[in-house]
């Protein structure tokens, strides 16, 4: 059977193998806390689309089910086309704004009805317009969200987003389901988003472990009191113990806590490892200078 007389059901099943991405791997953020946010590697074969216009036509909605946008003028293209075609921002599922939040965005989430997952970089610069993700937040009802700090002092324009934010976490996103929090979010934590969390409809939220830990017990003892939580995922291994027996220290259960692995496990390790044998070999030197 040649690809010509596959019915179009089974080429787009074929192709999504090649086009479609992991949903956290492309939305979740990751910052190397000095040159931005590091992009994971996504491996989508877009160069399959050339093979033909049906393999083009089949294939676009899957190249555009998770969207990331960036700058003003790829909002603007993206918004053109789909006016033109709608049916592709009917594939979007989960869109990943990291910047390109003037007017055009509004236009873009217009055409997002199937969308259900959100994430959000607040790291912009105060001259950046946000017009569009002003008129946007109204259009979106994520079920997952994902959500970046930005930097450590932060401006008018991001104080502005993230009360306008908040209040769309707390009282408006009644399908949230689960909250991502970015790694070194530690100064992204306050009074305002722990009681935007506590008061959402969220069941789970994902957070890197050692930021948890700067959130304890205050910030934490907040957010544990959302009527709906039921799991907190904690990314890293090595700070279970101490996280653990700080909760039960304050009174807080830990029942709802997973701790899942992330790479700075690998890291401490090795770095614990290297400080065992310094050690023994200090230790090594000592006895034979006291042989001495």
């Amino acid at each position: 059977m040649t690809s010509a007389s596959l019915p179009d059901e089974i080429l787009h099943e074929i192709l999504s193998y090649s086009l479609s991405v992991p949903h956290d791997e492309f939305l979740r953020f990751h910052d190397d806390t000095s040159a931005g946010w590091l992009e994971q590697p996504i491996h989508r074969h877009a160069e399959l689309l050339l093979v033909s216009k049906r393999w083009l036509r089949v294939g676009t909605p899957l190249l555009y089910r998770y969207l990331r946008l960036s700058t003003p003028a790829h909002t603007a293209a993206v918004a053109n086309l789909f006016r033109a075609h709608p049916e592709i921002g009917r594939a979007v599922r989960g869109l990943r704004l990291e910047g390109g939040l003037g007017k055009d965005l509004a236009l873009v989430a217009q055409h997002l009805p199937n969308l259900h997952s959100l994430a959000l970089s607040l790291r912009m610069k105060s001259t950046v317009s946000v017009a569009g993700l002003k008129k946007a937040l109204p259009l979106f009802s994520p079920v997952h969200f994902y959500l970046a700090h930005g930097y450590r002092r932060e401006n008018k324009k991001v104080i502005e987003v993230r009360k306008l934010l908040f209040d769309y976490i707390k009282n408006k996103w009644t399908s949230l389901q689960s909250v991502d929090l970015a790694d070194c979010f530690a100064f992204g934590m306050d009074g305002e988003l722990a009681n935007a969390l506590a008061g959402s409809s969220m069941k789970e939220i994902n957070c890197f472990g050692t930021d948890l830990m700067s959130w304890l017990p205050r910030w934490a003892r907040i957010i544990l009191k959302a009527p709906n939580l039921q799991r907190v995922i904690c990314r890293g291994k090595y700070k279970e113990k101490f996280i653990r027996d700080s909760l039960s220290e304050h009174g807080n259960s830990s029942e709802k806590f997973c701790f899942v692995s992330h790479f700075m496990d690998e890291i401490l390790a090795g770095l614990n490892k290297r400080t065992a044998e310094s050690e023994m070999f200090s230790d090594f030197d000592d006895e034979e200078e006291a042989e001495l």
